[in-house]
C-alpha cells in the first residue's frame, strides 16, 4: 500500500493519503477479524477482514495497493482473489497503475494453449527437451525458476580456478546432480502437459527461452522441484507480468521447503550433496587403469549422459565414479557432420546419419544402461556393446537395434563377438525390408547372378598380376588361407611385442567367450599369438589364429586376454578360393583331394596368386609355384591332371583358353581312371 510518509521532496507518497483514508472510513473503531499468517523481522503478518471481506482485496482492486511477492504464499486459502483484483486494477489503469503497460514478450508463432509431449532430455534443471506428436522438438523452461548455482562466500559466483578450465556444474553444483536424477527418474520418455507462459528474449549471449507451466499427472514440476529443496523461485519485478501461472504456489512451496530448511534451504554445513566425478575421455593413459575393472565384470551399470553420434556415447559409471567415452562394438553407423572450433561444420552427414544419432538418442540418452567392455581404442575411448531396456526387465543389444532398423551395417570386428550371429540376423531382416541404408540394397543371389551375367558377357582380356604369397591353411572344397609375403616383418614385429607384453602373467580373470579375440599359447613353438575362440568345452578352448589361421584346442591356461593395442589390427591372414576348379561331392575323395593341394601347397617356401573373380566376398585365385626350371607352374591345373579336381567351367571369354586346357587335362585323367575317377566316371557325364 503507498505510505503516508514524507518523501526526498519533502511529500508522501502519490495515493498514500488516499489509501490512509479508504482504509480509516471502513476499519477504523469497528469490529474485524485478524488473521496472522506468518511473522517477519519481529513483525506479524497477518489479513484483516472486514464483515464484507478481506480489506487487502478490496484496496488492490481500487489500485491503492500492489501484491506483495514474497507474502502471498502466506495467504489462508491462496492468493488468487489477490492477484485478481490486482489485474482488475491493472487492466482499468486505476490510480498506481494509471501508467500501466502490460509487458508481454511472446513469438506469434508459438501457441500458448496447451500441449501434450514426450520428455527426451533433462537440462540443468531449468529445462526440458520434449518431443511434439508431429515429431518437432522443442526446448522449455520451467516458468520462474533458477535452478542450484554455485556461490562463493559472498553469494557471487566463483572465479574459475586452473586446476579444471571446464565448468562441470552437473557434478559441481550442489545439489544439481540430485535434482536432475529427480527429474530423470521421473519424467524421462514421460508424457507431460506444456503450457506456455511467455518468451523471454535473447539477451547478450543467453538464447530466447520459452518459459512453460510444466505439468506431470496434473502436478506442477516446478512446484515438485522447489519444495523438496532443488531450486529457488526467481523475484519478478510487480509490473512484470512475464511469470509463472502458478507463481504463488511457487512462492508457498519454497517458503515451505524454506522453513523445512530442504536442500538449498540447508545449512551451510550440509550443502555438500556434488559429485566427485574422474572425466576419463580423451585421456589414454588413465584409462587404461580403469580397462581391468570395466572388462572384470559382465555388465556394468551406466548412465548415458550425451550421445555423439549413433554408436559414440558418453556414459557415466557409478559403481568406478567415471564418465567414459563409450564406442559401440560390431557395428559401422553412419556418420555426422563434425562442428569444428569455431562453430563451423566440417564434411557432411553421411545418408541416414542423423536418423541414426537420432534413434540412438531417443533410445539411451539419459536412460538407465548396461555395458560390456571388450577393449579400448588410442585415444582412450572404451569399446563394446551397450544395452537399453525396452520393456521392464527385458534388455536389448543398441548394436542390434540399430542393424535391424537399417541405421548401421555389421562391422568385421564383430565376428570375435558371441553377439555375432545377432547382428547377422539383424542384417538380413533390415536388407529384406530394404530399411534405411539398405534403402538400395540388392540381394547377394541377385547380385551374384547380376555378376556372372555381367563376367559372362565380359570381353576383357585376362590379366596376370601376380602376389607373392605365404600359404598358411587349407581347407576342404579348395579354401585356403593366405598372408601377403611382404607382411612377414610386421608380423613378425607384432609378435615379439604381444611376447614382451604376455611375459608378465595376467592377473585379470579370463573366461573366453565364442567369438571373442583371445592371447593363445600355440604348443608349435610355445609363442603367444593373436587368436579367435571358436568354442569352449570345460577347460578346454578351440581357437584359430588370425596370422595363419590355424587352429588348435589349447587348455585354459593357454589363453589369456588380449591387450588393447593388439585388438585393432586386422587380421593378416586372408581366405581365397581356388579358381576354375571344385572338389568331389564324396567326402573321402574330397579329404583325398584336400591332402593333394595341401602337399603341393606345402611343398614350396612361397607361392603366387591372381585374382581372375570374386564369389561373393571371396576372391577366386589362380595359384602358381616355382618348379625347377624356374617357371610357374598352375596347382590347379597340376590337382586336375592328376585326377583330384573338377573342372569349374565358365562363360567369360576371357578364360575359355584356360578352362579348354583343363578340361583336355581333366578327360585325360578319367580315361586313366587316376585317383577321384579309378572307379569311373560318378558324374553322369561317361567318355
Amino acid at each position: 500500500t503507498p505510505g503516508v510518509r514524507v518523501g526526498t521532496e519533502g511529500k508522501p507518497e502519490e495515493f498514500g493519503e488516499e489509501a490512509k483514508f479508504f482504509v480509516e472510513i471502513r476499519l477504523l473503531q469497528r469490529d474485524v477479524k485478524v488473521v496472522l499468517e506468518s511473522t517477519s523481522n519481529q513483525n506479524f503478518i497477518g489479513s484483516v477482514l472486514h464483515p464484507r471481506g478481506n480489506i487487502a482485496e478490496f484496496l488492490l482492486k481500487d489500485g491503492l495497493a500492489k501484491c506483495l511477492d514474497w507474502t502471498m504464499g502466506l495467504v489462508t486459502g491462496g492468493g488468487e482473489k489477490l492477484r485478481e483484483a490486482e489485474n482488475f486494477a491493472k487492466q482499468r489503469r486505476l490510480r498506481i497503475w494509471k501508467n500501466f503497460n502490460a509487458q508481454t514478450t511472446s513469438a506469434p508463432s508459438i501457441n500458448k494453449s496447451g500441449f501434450s509431449a514426450k520428455v527426451v532430455e533433462i537440462g540443468l534443471c531449468d529445462s526440458l527437451s520434449v518431443l511434439k506428436d508431429n515429431g518437432e522438438e522443442l526446448k522449455v523452461y520451467f516458468s520462474s525458476l533458477r535452478p542450484p548455482r554455485r556461490e562463493g562466500a559472498d553469494g557471487t559466483l566463483p572465479i574459475q580456478t586452473a586446476v579444471r578450465t571446464q565448468p562441470r556444474p552437473l557434478y559441481d553444483v550442489p545439489f544439481m546432480f540430485e535434482a536432475r536424477e529427480y527429474l530423470r527418474k521421473r519424467l524421462i520418455d514421460k508424457r507431460v502437459t506444456v503450457m506456455i507462459d511467455y518468451v523471454q528474449p535473447k539477451q547478450n549471449q543467453f538464447p530466447e527461452k520459452t518459459c512453460c507451466t510444466i505439468l506431470f499427472n496434473g502436478q506442477n514440476v516446478a512446484i515438485m522441484m522447489i519444495e523438496r529443496g532443488y531450486a529457488k523461485v526467481i523475484r519478478h519485478r510487480n509490473d512484470d507480468d512475464n511469470r509463472s501461472q502458478q507463481y504463488d504456489q511457487l512462492i508457498a512451496a519454497e517458503t515451505k521447503a524454506e522453513g523445512e530448511k530442504k536442500g538449498l534451504w540447508a545449512d551451510k554445513t550440509d550443502q555438500s550433496n556434488t559429485l566427485r566425478v574422474q572425466e576419463l575421455q580423451g585421456d589414454a593413459q588413465r584409462s587404461k587403469q580403469f580397462l581391468p575393472y570395466l572388462q572384470r565384470s559382465q555388465r556394468i551399470d551406466g548412465l548415458v549422459e550425451f550421445v555423439a553420434s549413433a554408436s559414440r556415447l558418453r556414459v557415466y559409471v557409478p559403481k568406478e565414479s567415471c564418465l567414459i567415452t563409450f564406442l559401440l562394438s560390431g557395428i559401422n553407423a553412419p556418420r555426422t557432420a563434425r562442428i569444428g572450433p569455431n562453430g563451423q561444420q566440417i564434411g557432411s552427414d553421411e545418408p541416414f546419419a542423423v536418423q541414426a544419432m537420432n534413434f540412438t538418442r531417443y533410445k539411451c540418452l539419459q536412460h538407465d544402461v548396461q555395458i560390456e567392455v571388450e577393449t579400448m581404442d588410442k585415444a582412450g575411448g572404451f569399446i563394446g556393446y551397450l544395452f537399453v531396456q525396452v520393456e521392464r526387465g527385458v534388455w536389448k543389444n543398441l548394436s542390434e537395434l540399430l542393424v535391424e532398423n537399417g541405421l548401421a551395417s555389421v562391422h568385421f570386428t564383430a565376428e570375435r563377438s558371441s553377439y555375432y550371429t545377432l547382428l547377422t540376423n539383424a542384417e538380413r531382416i533390415a536388407k529384406a525390408a530394404k530399411l534405411g541404408i539398405w534403402k538400395h540394397h540388392v540381394e547377394e543371389e541377385q547380385q551374384l547372378i547380376d555378376d556372372n551375367q555381367k563376367q559372362g558377357n565380359d570381353t576383357t582380356e585376362r590379366k596376370l598380376e601376380l602376389k607373392k604369397i605365404l600359404l598358411t591353411e587349407v581347407y576342404t572344397g579348395f579354401r585356403f588361407a593366405a598372408q601377403t609375403f611382404d607382411d612377414g616383418l610386421s608380423i613378425e614385429k607384432l609378435m615379439n611385442a604381444l611376447q614382451l607384453e604376455l611375459k608378465t602373467p595376467s592377473i585379470i580373470k579370463f573366461i573366453p567367450k565364442r567369438n571373442q579375440l583371445c592371447a593363445a599359447k600355440y604348443t608349435d613353438g610355445n609363442l603367444w599369438h593373436r587368436a579367435r575362440v571358436e568354442g569352449v568345452k570345460g577347460d578346454n578352448v578351440d581357437v584359430h589364429t588370425n596370422y595363419y589361421f590355424q587352429r588348435e584346442t589349447l587348455s585354459m591356461s593357454r589363453i589369456a586376454p588380449l591387450p588393447p593395442q593388439f585388438q585393432s589390427q586386422a587380421p593378416f591372414a586372408k581366405e581365397y578360393q581356388l579358381a576354375l576348379v571344385s572338389a568331389p561331392p564324396d567326402p573321402s575323395y574330397a579329404e583325398d583331394s584336400m591332402l593333394a593341394f595341401k602337399r603341393l601347397c606345402f611343398s614350396k617356401p612361397y607361392l603366387y596368386l591372381n585374382v581372375e573373380y570374386r564369389i561373393g566376398g571371396l576372391e577366386a585365385v589362380t595359384v602358381f609355384a616355382d618348379d625347377n626350371k624356374g617357371e610357374k607352374r598352375d596347382l590347379a591345373k597340376k590337382l586336375i591332371t592328376d585326377g583330384y579336381a573338377l573342372v569349374e567351367k565358365r562363360r567369360e571369354a576371357r578364360f575359355q583358353q584356360l578352362v579348354d586346357d583343363y578340361v583336355e587335362q581333366e578327360t585325360k585323367a578319367r580315361k586313366a581312371h587316376l585317383n577321384i575317377w579309378r572307379y569311373g566316371d560318378f558324374t553322369g557325364s561317361e567318355l
